[in-house]
C-alpha cells in the first residue's frame, strides 16, 4: 500500500516537473521573439522598412533550425540587418517537431486553422511553443496559428 502511494506521489511530481520546463522551454522563446522583434523594428527605424528578401519565403532566424525546419536557410540581407542589434538565438529541441525562429518579408498571409482570424500580407515572424493550454493569447504579442497535441505555431505581423 506504501509503495502504491509513493508511486502515485512520484508521478504527480514528475507531471508537474516537466509542466514547468515546458513552461520555462516557453517563456525563454518568448523572449528569444521578443528580441527578435526589438531587433527588426530598431532595423527599419534606421533604414525605412524591414529587410527584404524578395521573396515569399520563410528563412531562419536562429542559430539553427531543426527537426521540420531543418531545411529552411538562412538568409545574407535578413542576417546583416539584425546582426548589429541582437545575437541569434538558439531554440532548445522540444517535442513539437520544430525548433528555431523563422522571417518571411513577402507572406501572402491566411486564415488561421485555430481560430480563422485573419492574417493580411506582410512581414512575419513565425514560431512554435510547446503545448501547455492554447488560448488565443498564447502567442502574445504574436497570434494562434496552428494547435495541435504537441505544438501551438504562432505568427507575428511586424509591419
Amino acid at each position: 500500500m506504501v509503495i502504491a502511494i509513493i508511486g502515485i506521489l512520484a508521478g504527480g511530481v514528475y507531471v508537474s516537473l516537466n509542466s514547468g520546463r515546458i513552461k520555462a522551454r516557453n517563456a525563454k522563446r518568448a523572449s528569444d521573439i521578443s528580441q527578435l522583434v526589438l531587433a527588426f523594428n530598431a532595423y527599419a527605424q534606421l533604414n525605412g522598412n524591414f529587410p527584404i528578401t524578395g521573396d515569399d519565403e520563410w528563412y531562419c532566424i536562429s542559430k539553427t533550425c531543426g527537426e521540420k525546419w531543418a531545411t529552411k536557410s538562412r538568409n545574407a540581407v535578413v542576417d546583416s540587418a539584425i546582426a548589429q542589434f541582437v545575437q541569434l538565438a538558439t531554440d532548445r529541441q522540444s517535442s513539437t517537431g520544430y525548433s528555431g525562429y523563422l522571417y518571411n518579408s513577402d507572406w501572402d498571409g491566411g486564415n488561421s486553422p485555430f481560430d480563422d482570424t485573419d492574417f493580411p500580407p506582410g512581414i512575419y515572424l513565425k514560431f512554435v511553443f510547446e503545448v501547455v493550454s492554447a488560448t488565443p493569447t498564447t502567442c502574445s504579442p504574436g497570434k494562434v496559428w496552428e494547435v495541435t497535441s504537441k505544438y501551438i505555431k504562432c505568427r507575428m505581423k511586424l509591419n
